[in-house]
């Protein structure tokens, strides 16, 4: 949408959900023109102001290295440090299906190159 509608949004909600309201922009031209890692990144976002945990997904979701590093950087930028966990996708794990989370007290952060490999039994 237009940056001027998101102005318009944001004028109309009350003053405790302009606390929730996260806009991210994307400067691109084009109605709802965004990329994977964009939408993947604002629902990393929207996982952890709802339940207070960062996502974990499987790296398979984005298999792309390159796309996989702009992604975390963006949803870093909006507060969020999801989890590429390495391995393969379960059938329903892929854009667009469910994924898990974990809260981020629970779990060390590591940087995704000193997690251990991932091994099949």
């Amino acid at each position: 949408m237009p940056i001027w509608h998101e102005q318009l949004y944001a004028r109309r909600l009350s003053p405790f959900s302009r606390l929730l309201f996260t806009p991210i922009s994307i400067q691109r031209y084009g109605h709802d023109n965004f990329t994977d890692l964009e939408v993947l990144a604002a629902f990393a976002v929207l996982v952890l102001r709802v339940s207070g945990a960062d996502l974990v997904a499987p790296q398979s979701v984005l298999p792309n290295p390159a796309a996989r590093a702009q992604f975390l950087e963006l949803a870093a930028r909006y507060g969020a440090h999801p989890v590429l966990e390495p391995g393969p996708a379960s059938p329903v794990s892929k854009i667009g299906g469910p994924a898990t989370y974990q809260p981020a007290a629970s779990r060390e952060r590591v940087s995704p190159t000193e997690r251990i490999p991932y091994t099949t039994q």
